[in-house]
């Protein structure tokens, strides 16, 4: 009995001693690691806690390149099995309070590469999931700026986001503006909500954006979702595919939309004025930030509106096609009062095209009009 005593206390002194041995080398094994990803950074680990075939901690992490970025961590943890680094897999990556500082005001958010060394391992380990836990984001490149706080859990290896919660305080790039948003969605549950102040394409806006959001495997569904938009009020839903491409898919219903707002924000202002109200349906498909397909049709509320065409050249081909005389249409198009009045918009190609159909007192007409490789920033 006292032998098996013995040799028990043996083994775990064993284990003490090579657990405070082991742990200053796998903390200088993971520096050299980072050292050797990070190239010309200063890197702290001031924690290391390895348990054999299960997991190893490093705590109080510091990476810097200043000006360049700064890149901080409470706590990371990496879970792993003998069966799992056998296979070349981590079983679970988990980062507490990861905070990510970045400054490259003159670089593309692409090029932010070139100051890391990712070609320095031949062979890295997949990671099976992970986990971050309040992530603070302060991102400054040429063609992007964000400052966000996240927190997720991702299943890397079903690319299934398990729960997100996203509170963005800006997200700003050549083409769109987002400002003060939060996300709160969890697989199935629908009581997570998305709420966004404000969502700036071009000179188009979109403000007071709410949803009911849900994950369902590999979607993300915004249901019950309001907005306004153009003087009046969106509501409808939308699923965006979480996997590869984040694709996404909408159907819309406006109502009381402002003609003449509709017009100047489209950046139309310069070839006709249009009053009055507009309401009508939308579907939207698209892969992220790219539009592929648009089907609308809309209708004029009562009492109708005023079209004044300003471009006169267009005015001159409707002349042409027509055999109808300039002078009539110039004068017709003044001020042309409508009391009813519908619109289709869809894609030819990457063209939008509108065709509109007004009927008022002083007649029928059909307009049509197309943009030119239409994208919502321009």
């Amino acid at each position: 009995m006292k032998r098996i005593i013995y040799i028990l206390l043996s083994i775990a002194l064993l284990v003490l001693i090579t657990g405070i041995l082991i742990n200053p080398v796998i903390s200088l094994l993971a520096k050299r690691q980072l050292r050797n990803i990070f190239s010309k950074s200063t890197v702290v680990i001031r924690e290391c806690t390895f348990k054999p075939f299960h997991q190893l901690s490093l705590g109080g992490i510091e990476i810097r390149r200043r000006p360049f970025y700064d890149l901080k961590a409470k706590e990371i943890k990496i879970g792993f099995s003998i069966f799992s680094l056998f296979q070349g897999g981590i079983t679970k990556l988990s980062l507490s309070q990861p905070q990510v500082t970045v400054d490259l005001p003159e670089d593309n958010l692409s090029e932010f590469a070139k100051l890391l060394n990712l070609n320095s391992e031949k062979r890295a380990f997949m990671i099976n999931s992970l986990a971050l836990s309040d992530l603070n984001l302060n991102l400054r490149f040429k063609d992007l700026q964000a400052k966000a706080n996240i927190s997720t859990e991702l299943n890397l290896k079903e690319q299934l986001i398990g729960y997100l919660a996203l509170s963005l305080e800006y997200l700003t790039t050549p083409q769109w503006h987002l400002k003060n948003a939060s996300l709160n969605a969890t697989q199935i549950l629908p009581s997570d909500y998305l709420d966004i102040a404000q969502v700036q394409f071009g000179k188009i806006g979109i403000k007071k954006i709410k949803a009911k959001a849900r994950l369902e495997e590999k979607n993300l569904h915004l249901d019950s979702l309001s907005a306004d938009f153009l003087g009046g009020k969106i509501d409808g839903d939308m699923t965006f595919k979480t996997d590869t491409g984040f694709s996404y898919a909408a159907n819309l219903n406006f109502i009381n939309l402002d003609g003449d707002t509709f017009v100047n924000d489209l950046n139309l202002g310069e070839k006709f004025n249009l009053s009055g109200k507009l309401s009508g349906t939308l579907n939207v498909r698209g892969r992220a930030g790219e539009i592929e397909a648009i089907n609308g049709d809309f209708n004029a509320d009562e009492p109708g509106g005023v079209l004044t065409i300003k471009d006169e050249q267009y005015l001159k081909e409707i002349a042409r096609n027509s055999n109808q005389s300039l002078e009539i249409l110039l004068e017709s198009f003044k001020n042309y009062h409508y009391n009813k009045g519908a619109m289709n918009l869809h894609l030819e190609g990457r063209d939008l095209v509108m065709d509109v159909a007004l009927n008022g007192p002083s007649g029928k007409f059909n307009l049509k009009v197309i943009i030119h490789d239409f994208k919502l920033s321009e």
